[in-house]
């Protein structure tokens, strides 16, 4: 899971960083292992632009400092092959739909061996 402040345009900037991170995590694990999948690098996430609660429509309140647009955050997650979501921990919009992804995401994607621990 990557996750952005939607009010931060240089935490939207990082994602690029923390994504050629997870790749190159990923790669130098499928090389120590033998067994792997030769696809299995494929990074599979979820993007969240986070604080959805404190971004606003602009009209002049104290609300209007999103720096991110949804559209942005969606074209992002798709160039990357991952699925995008906004969400307010503060308020909780999302956050079900979010988790209810996740679990779904690793359920599609984990070999039949490992267990998942919440």
């Amino acid at each position: 899971m990557f996750v952005f402040d939607i009010n931060s345009r240089s935490s939207f900037e990082a994602l690029n960083g923390w994504y050629s991170e997870a790749v190159r995590l990923t790669e130098e694990k499928q090389l120590s292992d033998a067994n792997a999948h030769p696809f299995s690098h494929r990074i599979r996430g979820i993007v969240v632009g986070a604080k959805n609660d404190a971004a606003g429509s602009g009209s002049g309140d104290a609300k209007s400092a999103r720096s991110v647009s949804e559209a942005e955050g969606k074209d992002w997650a798709q160039t990357h092959e991952l699925s995008y979501f906004e969400c307010s921990a503060k308020t909780g919009y999302n956050i079900t739909a979010l988790f209810d992804a996740l679990v779904r995401t690793n359920q599609l994607h984990r070999p039949s061996h490992t267990r998942i621990l919440i």
